[in-house]
């Protein structure tokens, strides 16, 4: 059975990526499309976010099944809904009427890192609303009473739990017995994830497994077809529950698998069982294979079944297990996300062994929740088992502090080439597999080496589809929404940015420039130059400083009188800051340079009123003309139209420029028809985002269009990356289009 299920479903998983890399995608569906929908609801979270004005705002993120959209019946279609005016009746199970613009999702918008419209499709999402009158409909089948009863015993025992125990484990359990993560704190959350223990944060196998051994170890009746049915509804509860999450559904069916095998007296084969779940399963939707719980989910069971024999010849103890998952999942972890735990080996074992208690007094916990809210009776010994629970949830997040230490146990990864990602794994499926050992054993060279050319060949067709390729682009416009961000690479002397966009509402350091950075080569940035300290200019490089990923920070000297501010900001030495202005030229490389164009030296106290004067800062931008392999790019800051008229008038044809990019996010302010006359660019950059200030000007736009020159914007095209050749034109890739 494993060998015919494990070609049919790589042959499958192969179709799927062949489609997916290979062809152009078709969609019947209009970008946006005013609509009036009737859904009922599958799962509901009250979110939070932070609005333009920096305050906290609380909102519905709901997924439901649409049945009829504009009044006309519809194929049930999943869609995910968010509701700012918050409604607690409006619950799982819960029939409701909508409108609002019906649209699809935003999907990726820099190379290599997170795709949105990717992961709603791989659960099944392919449109969003949000919804701007809301209306609750009448509704009594059998299936939404099931689903609301189900949601409101597990609201109920959670907030129980929050009562009888602590905040924190209430947040924290609700997020291992049901993959609910958004009331961890970020910190708490980023711990387990570096660690390499974050799996026990969402529902799995492992915990799936664990559910399963404590049901076979109470039952004390012969395990025939009542255990089966037993356990086949049990785990279906379950699986609403946690509202069908792809490692659940998984774990699942191989328990039935499991279940099923054990009843009938038939032989178990975990990865026969493995590449069978994972057929039904992209059957049902095959853009699971592109979700990171069903990847890791299918990796570690692979990992043991192909690992363990191997490993057991060599050690046989405790962490074998976790050996092998990791022999597996490791190289994974580093290519999509970035960093690499030493102590993930040794930590999980214990985590591991913690959460086999926490799951079942879970398990126990909630029942007795259930049988106190409704008799009244058991309250103390509810108390007594979360009291409990919160001790061994205090001692595993105790535990991953003590082994998470940045620097020494956890490490920021460059993802490798993709190449070596696909050649790894189809090494292990080929080779150290159960019948690539016995090609070994047998001699069979010729096989062995057509099977070698075959997976050499798969790897680098793979890496060549599926591949990362603005790796080699010389200057990326990165996409950080409204706001600036320009990379440049210049050949082996390194790494250097030009702003580094900012948010209020959003840490883009972190969780935008760090990906980026970390998924296109760039370890640290030798470099960063800011033209200005707004927010949307500053605080992703003074984010990125304090991730200490910046070597040496360039300002305009007049920020020198801030420096004690920009020390706190950024947590930069003193020596590590350099100040510079017009008429000064920095060496980037032996073809590369920036010269500073704008603003002029002035004296300490005229300085002085320059910080003092806020609105004047956008004048203060620093204007710099950085030269890579004989082509240039002007980079604009904020500045208004005054200060390009007076750039055009000093400089004139001193500003010509292969690159523009436009000033102020394409502000009607910044309007100089000397300025573009004199830098004559091929192409205009329009950095910029959703915003409520009309950015970009559609005159503007319109202007550099007739003038012959090629417009590219972040918020439509995402990231835009140039590839510099002498004597011909520059290669031009975007992350929404094509070369």
């Amino acid at each position: 059975m494993r060998r015919p299920m494990m070609y049919i479903t790589s042959i499958f998983a192969v179709l799927i990526l062949f489609f997916y890399y290979f062809l152009p995608s078709f969609s019947a569906e209009k970008a946006e499309e005013e609509a009036n929908i009737r859904c009922r609801i599958t799962q509901s979270e009250i979110r939070s976010t932070t609005g333009l004005d920096g305050e906290k705002l609380e909102y519905m993120y709901l997924k439901g099944y649409a049945d009829e959209i504009n009044g006309a019946p519809i194929k049930k279609e999943k869609i995910l809904i968010k509701i700012y005016d918050v409604n607690e009746e409006i619950i799982p199970g819960r029939t409701i009427e909508i409108s609002g613009t019906l649209q699809l999702p935003q999907g990726r918008r820099n190379p290599g890192c997170f795709d949105y419209a990717l992961y709603l499709k791989s659960i099944g999402i392919s449109r969003t609303i949000i919804a701007e009158r809301t209306e609750l409909c009448e509704s009594n089948d059998l299936y939404g009473k099931v689903l609301s009863a189900l949601w409101k015993l597990k609201e109920g025992f959670i907030t129980e739990l929050e009562k009888s125990s602590n905040e924190e484990t209430a947040s924290l359990m609700r997020a291992i017995m049901f993959g609910e993560k958004t009331d961890l704190e970020e910190e708490t959350l980023e711990g387990f994830r570096r660690n390499g223990t974050a799996h026990v944060l969402a529902v799995s196998g492992l915990h799936v497994g664990m559910i399963y051994a404590f049901l076979r170890a109470v039952w004390i009746w012969k395990k025939g077809r009542l255990f089966f049915v037993v356990v086949i509804l049990f785990f279906l509860v379950y699986m609403v529950m946690a509202s069908f999450a792809p490692s659940v559904v998984r774990a699942v069916i191989m328990i039935w698998l499991h279940v099923f095998a054990d009843m009938t007296n038939r032989r178990y084969d975990m990865a026969s069982a493995a590449f069978f779940t994972a057929f039904l399963m992209l059957m049902h939707n095959p853009m699971h294979l592109f979700n990171a719980g069903f990847q890791m989910s299918f990796l570690a069971v692979l990992s043991l079944s192909l690992m363990l024999p191997i490993i057991k010849r060599f050690y046989s103890g405790v962490f074998m297990g976790s050996f092998a998952i990791q022999a597996g999942l490791t190289p994974y972890t580093i290519y999509v996300f970035n960093y690499f735990s030493l102590a993930s080996i040794f930590v999980n074992v214990p985590i591991i062994f913690l959460t086999g208690f926490i799951v079942p007094m879970g398990l126990c916990a909630m029942v007795l929740y259930g049988m106190a809210a409704s008799t009244g009776i058991l309250q103390p010994v509810f108390d007594f088992v979360t009291g409990s629970l919160g001790g061994f949830c205090r001692i595993m997040t105790k535990l991953n502090e003590m082994t998470g230490v940045e620097g020494i146990t956890v490490f920021d990864i460059q993802s490798p080439p993709l190449w070596l990602i696909a050649l790894y794994y189809l090494i292990l499926l080929v080779f150290v597999s159960e019948d690539g050992r016995l090609l070994f054993m047998r001699k069979k060279k010729k096989v062995i080496a057509l099977l070698a050319g075959l997976v050499v060949s798969l790897s680098l067709v793979f890496s060549l589809a599926a591949g990362n390729h603005f790796k080699s682009m010389d200057v990326v416009f990165v996409d950080v929404g409204q706001g600036d961000c320009i990379h440049f690479r210049v050949g082996r002397n390194g790494d250097y940015l030009v702003d580094g966009g900012g948010s209020i509402t959003y840490d883009v350091g972190v969780k935008t420039l760090k990906p980026y950075l970390l998924k296109n080569g760039a370890k640290a940035v030798d470099r960063a130059f800011v033209t200005h300290l707004h927010t949307d200019h500053y605080k992703g490089i003074a984010e990125l400083c304090r991730e200490g990923m910046v070597e040496k920070l360039f300002l305009y000297e007049g920020y020198k009188v801030r420096e004690e501010e920009i020390l706190e900001d950024t947590g930069l030495d003193r020596e590590d800051i350099i100040y510079i202005y017009a008429g000064q030229t920095v060496i980037l490389g032996r073809d590369a340079a920036v010269e500073v164009l704008w603003p002029e030296r002035h004296s300490d106290r005229e300085y002085e009123k320059m910080a003092a004067d806020e609105e004047d800062e956008n004048a203060m931008s620093l204007i710099m003309k950085v030269n890579v392999k004989s082509r240039s790019v002007l980079a604009t800051g904020d500045v208004d139209a005054d200060c390009l008229d007076e750039l055009a008038r000093k400089y004139s044809s001193g500003l010509k420029a292969d690159i523009l990019k436009v000033a102020h996010h394409g502000s009607k302010y910044s309007d100089s028809d000397a300025f573009v006359e004199a830098s004559l660019p091929e192409y205009a950059v329009i950095q910029v985002g959703q915003n409520n200030f009309g950015h970009p000007d559609k005159g503007i736009v319109e202007k550099f269009r007739q003038q012959g020159i090629i417009v590219y914007r972040n918020d439509t095209d995402g990231a835009v990356a140039f590839k510099f050749r002498r004597n011909i034109h520059m290669n031009v890739r975007t992350v929404r289009g094509d070369l």
